[in-house]
Formats: structure tokens, sequence, C-alpha cells
């Protein structure tokens, strides 16, 4: 599940996606796994054609053998009202596992919905179960290196029986229901702390992911 950009240290690989209608097969991840973080105040963090990595930098990965993905497109982070922390790269080899989710396929995308029982497979912390809390959030704040930015309609998830549902290095990780239906993809969060012992982690429904680059989760 590991991935990055050649200069960031860890991500998750959310899925592998198409073009509706077919063609090129692309990772799907976070901007700030695959593009670097790149934002309206960061615009040379990455670029097109970037390497992609797998195994990530901070699980070893070194170029030029770990490149799987050049990156391709992303959409850029702004200061406020962003609705994703989204990048597509492109596979650089000609096959892939076919995509499940601990040995389970994707049987379809939903809505997230309050109160909802959801699951993750993450590259830190591997499969874990939570339950959505808000559906609908506006202005979140992500701390980035260069600064605070906020984010609208994305939905919260709290981790089950004490356990943190995410933590560091799970971004990207795609969200699914009781159904095996993907319903967001995990791009922040707090890690647990005493004052908060099951963290808290921030999803992008996947439908708004998917519309972005107009493409479709190959299950």
């Amino acid at each position: 599940m590991s991935v990055a950009h050649f200069q960031v240290t860890a991500g998750t690989i959310g899925a592998f996606v198409s073009p509706v209608g077919g063609g090129n097969v692309f990772v799907l991840s976070n901007n700030h796994v695959l593009a670097n973080s790149n934002s309206v105040m960061t615009p040379l963090a990455s670029a097109p054609g970037d390497p992609v990595l797998h195994p990530s930098p901070l699980d070893g990965g070194v170029l030029p053998g770990a490149q799987v993905a050049s990156l391709t497109q992303f959409v850029q982070l702004q200061q406020r009202n962003n609705l994703v922390d989204a990048a597509l790269a492109q596979l650089d080899v000609g096959t892939y596992w076919a995509p499940t989710y601990n040995g389970q396929p994707v049987s379809g995308v939903s809505d997230p919905v309050q109160g909802a029982p959801v699951w993750k497979v993450g590259r830190t912390t591997g499969v874990t179960v939570g339950t959505i809390g808000s559906a609908r959030l506006r202005f979140v704040a992500v701390d980035f290196a260069f600064g605070t930015l906020f984010f609208d309609d994305v939905f919260e998830v709290t981790g089950d029986n004490g356990q943190p549902f995410s933590i560091g290095g799970d971004s990207g990780s795609l969200v699914l229901n009781a159904s095996n239906e993907a319903v967001g993809l995990l791009f922040a969060g707090a890690d647990p702390s005493p004052q908060l012992p099951t963290g808290r982690t921030f999803c992008v429904p996947i439908r708004t992911v998917l519309d972005t680059f107009q493409v479709g989760l190959l299950s």
C-alpha cells in the first residue's frame, strides 16, 4: 500500500482508477502524497512527470528502481475553499495486482452517512474500523508545512473500540462502508493524544474525487 512522490516520506495507495469510458490506469491518492503538497503558495513543489515510488521513500523506495508511476494530474491546494486533497499518477508498469481491500473487492460507490460504520486499509495502521461522525463539515483546518489550509464538505471518522482510525502515513486510504462500497478518500487528521485517544480522521467524499478527475474505480 506504500506510495509517495519521490520527495515525500510516505502515504497510501487509495485505489486504481481509469477515465470514464476506459483508458490508462492511474494510482489515486492525495495531493500531499503524490504531488508533494503542490499549492498556490508552493507551485514548484512538483510537476507532471515527477516520479512516484512504491514503496515510498520512508519505506526504502529509491530511484530509479522503485518508480512505478508518474505524477499526472492534481488539484492545486489553496488557502480556503478546498474540496479535495487528491492526485493521480499514471502507472509506468504494464500490469498491476487486482485492487482488493483486505481480500475484498470494492462493490460500488456510495455517499457518507452520519453514524454509519466504515473501514479502511492503510500503509501504517492496516485494517481499522470506525464510525462516521459529521458527514458534511466546513472550514476544517489542516496544517501543512507552508501554513494552515481550510477544507469544505468533508466528513469525519472516529475509530472504534478506543483505537485510532488512522495515523500518519495512512493518507490516501480508500474508506469503505459495511457493504464494501467506497465512500471517501482519507486525507488528514490528528494523531492520538491523551486528550483525544482515538485521534481524528478527515475524508473527502469519493464521489467528489472521482467527479473532479472524471475517473472511475477499478474493481
